[in-house]
């Protein structure tokens, strides 16, 4: 019939949108697929697999409407996933917000995450989703209570392997690192990515003090996978935490080695750690790493210029310290401005962005602006 045919054809073209949102997803062409969602219109919330996508999207960019999600959650009721985009956008949303009005949205959104619970019980992303509400919020009752669920012997939940890392970082939330080992450790006999696994088991020892152990297995998850960027932020990270000069060559190593290392995150966390040193040696070096990658669009553009704007900050501060005078510090004082004026004017708006530049003004006694 064509009422048969014109639903045959709408799930083909549903079909074919959902598969070039996922290839541009794969790539790593975010704002291409964010974009993509934008034109799909009424099909975007008609679309399961589009609707995943858009989910992990949202992960990744803020600028995801809090509206498109809530027409989503109108036009697909029953979709778990629906519902736990809502949530996500909803909690993005209250940090912006005063606390009276945050404090209702995150009600929102727990129980937008408590319909996904219902609708899908054997999924682990409302659980995880509403333990992270849980631990922001800190309702280390409502967490043990998830634990109780996801523990019981009728649990559902799955993937397995995810059940157990969820299990774990909820114990690691609570202070119970002997449990929360146990979790990791049976995750990982259960199929959980092991560089995944092995960066939770790190920083579980580093929780605990036990520093040396910590930095040992991420430099052999390093030696294993050298291209997963999660591990080299963390090694760089932690080193630079411990800072002997032999510390700090091997995290710079890390961060400017071609192949895997010398991309603009692995620059942007390099100029990082070179602030933290606050000399001007190091705040230079940082300065012309970051003005190197400041072409980057969306939001690591963003925040590569309000890095940009924080360095060029301390240098300013380094120099009227010092009461030296010259035309560098009439450079450093345009180079602040602009950068953070820049992130404060962003769209949509962020608190620290805004905080940061408000306050570089106040104290330049410029109160009306």
């Amino acid at each position: 019939s064509r009422r048969r045919h014109t639903r045959s054809l709408r799930d083909w073209r549903s079909d074919v949108c959902s598969s070039d949102l996922e290839l541009l997803y794969s790539e790593g062409r975010f704002e291409d697929a964010e974009s993509y969602i934008g034109q799909l219109g009424r099909i975007a919330n008609s679309s399961n697999r589009i609707s995943s996508v858009s989910l992990r999207l949202s992960e990744r960019n803020r600028s995801n409407s809090l509206e498109l999600a809530r027409l989503g959650v109108e036009a697909r009721p029953l979709d778990p996933y629906a519902w736990i985009w809502y949530a996500r956008r909803l909690t993005i949303s209250s940090r912006e917000m005063t606390e009276e009005n945050g404090k209702a949205v995150l009600e929102t959104a727990e129980k937008a995450l408590l319909r996904a619970r219902e609708l899908a019980p054997e999924e682990v992303d409302s659980v995880r989703t509403l333990f992270q509400l849980y631990a922001q919020t800190g309702k280390t009752e409502k967490v043990e209570s998830l634990i109780a669920e996801a523990t019981s012997k009728d649990s559902k939940i799955k993937p397995e392997s995810d059940r157990l890392l969820t299990v774990g970082l909820m114990y690691r939330f609570l202070g119970q690192f002997d449990k929360a080992q146990q979790y990791f450790s049976q995750a990982m006999s259960s199929g959980a990515d092991s560089s995944r696994t092995n960066l939770l088991q790190a920083n579980l020892l580093f929780d605990q003090g036990k520093s040396q152990e910590g930095l040992e297995l991420l430099q052999k998850e390093y030696a294993n996978k050298p291209a997963n960027r999660e591990v080299r932020h963390n090694l760089s990270a932690r080193l630079i935490d411990r800072g002997t000069p032999e510390d700090w060559q091997t995290a710079e190593r890390i961060l400017t080695s071609p192949p895997y290392g010398n991309s603009v995150e692995d620059k942007l966390l390099f100029a990082k750690l070179l602030a933290t040193k606050r000399t001007y040696v190091d705040l230079e070096r940082s300065r012309l790493v970051l003005q190197n990658i400041a072409s980057t669009k969306g939001d690591l553009g963003y925040e590569i210029q309000f890095n940009l704007g924080l360095v060029n900050r301390f240098l300013l501060d380094l120099t009227k310290r010092d009461e030296i005078k010259d035309t560098e510090v009439r450079s450093y004082e345009e180079s602040v401005e602009s950068a953070l004026k820049q992130v404060a004017l962003r769209n949509p708006p962020d608190e620290v962005y805004i905080s940061a530049y408000a306050t570089y003004l106040l104290e330049q006694n410029r109160t009306d602006e």
